[in-house]
C-alpha cells in the first residue's frame, strides 16, 4: 500500500506573530501591576506618616510643630520628595479636642517611578484624626 505524502507547512514566523499578538498584553500587566505597587506603597507611608504625627499630638503637652516634624520625617524616610503636611488645630491647646494630620502627595515624576503617566497630576490624600487624651 502506497502512502500519501503529507504536506508540510510552513510555520516560519509563528512564534514571531504569537509574540506580538501577546506582548503587549503581558507588558500592560507587568507596568500597571508596578504602577499600582507604586500607589500602594505611597498611599501606606503616607497613612503611617499621618498616624504617628497625630499620635505625637494627642499626649499632653505635644504641640502642631511637634506632629508635623515627625510626619515630615516619616515622608521623608520613605523617600516621598513632595507632599504637604497640615495639622489641625495649628495651636494644640489643653482644651483641644483632637488632632487631625493631612498629607497630600501630589502625583509627580519625583514621587513615583516614572514607567508611566496614569496618575500623573492626580494628588492623593490621606488624613488621621484621634481623639487627644485628657491630662496636663
Amino acid at each position: 500500500m502506497m502512502r500519501s505524502k503529507q504536506k508540510k507547512t510552513n510555520r516560519r514566523g509563528t512564534a514571531a506573530v504569537e509574540f506580538a499578538m501577546v506582548a503587549p498584553i503581558f507588558f500592560l500587566l507587568i507596568f500597571g501591576s508596578i504602577e499600582f505597587a507604586s500607589v500602594h506603597i505611597t498611599q501606606c507611608a503616607m497613612e503611617n506618616a499621618a498616624f504617628e504625627g497625630a499620635r505625637k499630638g494627642i499626649v499632653p503637652g505635644a504641640t502642631a510643630a511637634g506632629c508635623k516634624s515627625v510626619a515630615e520625617e516619616l515622608m521623608r524616610g520613605a523617600r516621598i520628595n513632595e507632599f504637604t503636611v497640615n495639622v489641625t488645630p495649628a495651636t494644640i491647646t489643653p482644651t483641644t479636642d483632637s488632632i487631625k494630620v493631612r498629607i497630600s502627595v501630589p502625583m509627580t515624576a519625583n514621587n513615583k517611578f516614572g514607567l508611566s503617566s496614569f496618575l500623573n497630576g492626580q494628588t492623593l490624600v490621606k488624613a488621621i484624626e484621634l481623639p487627644r487624651q485628657a491630662g496636663g
